[in-house]
């Protein structure tokens, strides 16, 4: 690594994705007109902040996956006026980042934020405030960082360029607000909060350029707003383990055509399965809820379907007799009130890893073949 201090002239340094290992060389701060900095995923140890300190030049610094120590404030990048993309997720490491303490200002617009994983603010727990200053970043990350207080709209509302936010896994309490404009927003992460209230019933018409999103393990209750179903590249959406009721988002099976995962499990959703089936996705599960009704047959018409989860609802009736695509792996239907007899066609499918049907009011015998199934099938 102290070859490298001799390159005076070096603009850029790429040594990601090796196996170095040990401390900084000091010297490497002596690279003054260093843009780009990538040590991620090596094994670096030991205290960076005084070789990141003088760089003042460098536009793209990524630190990821190493072994650093110690302290890190952010105060230290005040200076770094053309810094536009910074990487740091330490995982496991003993590195401390402080962003609040002491008082500082940035002079830099960043563009990219991955702060995930680190032992951020750890005597405040709170979001860096410096992001207030952001009015140009189009991905953030700080996820797994124990943070608190109120969920920072702001984020959203400073930043209209903004395409990726990941906040999941910190304790961040209080309501989702919209932007007051459209916005161009595309991946959503925010699972695993303390958010609650209402989803705006604007939802679907201010972020419509969503493809991800996940709000799962939060405390949202109410509706799902009908204007999801203009959010119409949507590819996976997870709603489960909150509190939202009324009847399921219909608007979404039938325009959200690019869909190929709904997770809605563990709400309070009522009412019967929607009919308006236009999506094909692998993955539907709206388990535990309060559904009623039978189960609608055009989940036939869903070819791509790979995991269909209907169980611990109130669902009655037959089970439709055309469950027999070779695309379907997983099917779980128990705790609800289906009867009838099970459908000949089922044991078709030698695809089929896990089959539920405990604790329904099935009659008749268990057709024919099934014991040809290769693979762990539950008829209970």
């Amino acid at each position: 690594m102290v070859g490298f201090c001799g390159l005076k002239s070096l603009v850029k340094l790429g040594l990601g994705n090796n196996h170095f290992s040990g401390p900084l060389p000091q010297c490497l701060g002596n690279l003054s007109n260093l843009r780009y900095l990538d040590l991620s995923s090596n094994q670096f140890s030991g205290n960076m902040q005084s070789v990141v300190s003088k760089l003042t030049s460098i536009k793209r610094l990524l630190l990821s996956g190493n072994n650093f120590e110690g302290l890190f404030s952010f105060s230290v990048l005040a200076n770094h006026s053309m810094l536009e993309v910074f990487q740091l997720s330490s995982g496991g490491s003993k590195l401390e980042v402080e962003t609040e303490n002491p008082t500082w200002f940035p002079t830099f617009q960043l563009k990219v934020f991955h702060l995930s994983e680190c032992h951020l603010n750890v005597r405040t727990r709170k979001i860096p405030s410096f992001l207030l200053y952001q009015h140009g970043m189009q991905f953030i990350d700080l996820s797994h960082s124990k943070l608190v207080g109120e969920f920072p709209s702001w984020i959203l509302q400073n930043n209209s360029r903004l395409l990726v936010m990941n906040l999941m896994n910190n304790s961040l309490k209080g309501t989702f607000q919209l932007p007051n404009f459209n916005h161009n927003l595309v991946k959503l992460e925010i699972a695993n909060n303390n958010i609650t209230g209402q989803l705006p019933k604007e939802f679907g018409l201010v972020l419509s350029n969503l493809e991800y999103i996940n709000m799962s393990r939060n405390s949202f209750h109410g509706i799902v707003p009908f204007s999801i179903g203009e959010v119409r590249g949507l590819r996976i959406m997870d709603l489960s383990n909150n509190n939202f009721s009324g009847a399921l988002p219909g608007s979404m099976l039938g325009n959200c055509t690019d869909l190929n995962a709904l997770y809605l499990s563990n709400n309070n959703f009522s009412g019967m399965i929607g009919v308006d089936i236009n999506a094909d996705p692998s993955v539907i599960d709206i388990s535990n809820n309060k559904l009623s009704g039978t189960i609608p047959i055009q989940l036939c018409n869903v070819s791509s379907l790979r995991i269909l989860d209907l169980s611990e609802n109130c669902l009655s009736g037959s089970m439709p007799s055309c469950f027999d695509s070779s695309s379907l792996r997983f099917l779980f239907l128990q705790k609800n009130s289906l009867s009838g007899s099970i459908p000949y066609v089922l044991p078709r499918n030698p695809n089929l890893m896990a089959l539920d049907l405990r604790d329904n009011k099935f009659t008749g015998n268990i057709p024919y073949g099934s014991i040809s199934f290769h693979n762990c099938v539950c008829f209970h």
